[in-house]
């Protein structure tokens, strides 16, 4: 156990974060580096689809088909996206801690029959309302 805790401590010191922490942070960068790595796989095979496509226009070779897939891929580009929580698990136990919120937990958060009280900046808090002195009435003489 004490050489976990060593092992735990150094890494933490190496990261700039707590003992407590670093297990997270580390699920963290593994869950970034594979999606980066899903998304560079998938957005590399689209665009080496486009240079193909663009290339064989170059060569005239079936130029129309060739067109009709070049259109159809650059739809596909304009609309590429991939979540993130389709490639990552987001039940994971690390992202019950920070990161991912429920739906649920976000309707709570609101608060919707919280009590408005206005701030108070004044010393004692026994008084909700803090009354400014009224000024004197401007009288004007003729």
């Amino acid at each position: 156990m004490k050489l976990y805790q060593d092992g735990l401590s150094a890494r933490a010191k190496l990261w700039g974060t707590s003992t407590n922490s670093i297990e997270y942070r580390e699920r963290m960068v593994k869950d970034l580096s594979t999606f980066q790595d899903h998304y560079h796989e998938k957005i590399t095979t689209l665009t080496d689809r486009q240079l193909f496509l663009q290339d064989k226009i170059k060569q005239g070779k079936s130029v129309y088909k060739t067109n009709k897939q070049l259109v159809k891929l650059e739809k596909e580009l304009a609309q590429f996206n991939i979540k993130y929580f389709s490639v990552i698990d987001e039940f994971a136990s690390h992202y019950r801690y920070k990161g991912h919120t429920s739906d649920d937990t976000k309707e709570l958060e609101l608060r919707p029959n919280k009590r408005i009280t206005p701030p108070s900046t004044g010393i004692s808090r026994s008084h909700d309302h803090i009354k400014k002195a009224r000024s004197a009435p401007l009288i004007k003489e003729d």
